[in-house]
């Protein structure tokens, strides 16, 4: 929305300490949603799944963000590559 006020609310759906994370932002036009699950592989190291969601009222916005998503998504998954790789750092350092 250009110009104007936009209000959300953000529930976390799944919290589960070292497992996974989900929330839901809702909003008036639609909701969007995001989950990472965290399992540890038999080498010792872990994989993260990540996954996102959208569904607007509006054909059009369903569209727009499906294409948003589509058009950065390469850059998206280099910065939660990055903030994974922080992560494993700071686990590292402790």
């Amino acid at each position: 929305m250009v110009g104007g006020k936009m209000n959300a609310r953000i529930k976390i759906t799944k919290n589960v300490v070292n497992r996974a994370y989900a929330f839901e932002t809702e909003m008036t036009s639609g909701n969007y949603s995001v989950a990472y699950d965290i399992q540890e592989t038999q080498d010792g190291k872990v994989q993260v799944t990540y996954q996102e969601g959208s569904q607007f009222n509006s054909m059009m916005r369903d569209f727009n963000q499906k294409l948003m998503m589509l058009l950065l998504g390469h850059s998206r998954k280099k910065s939660l590559i990055q903030m994974l790789e922080q992560i494993a750092a700071s686990y590292h350092q402790a």
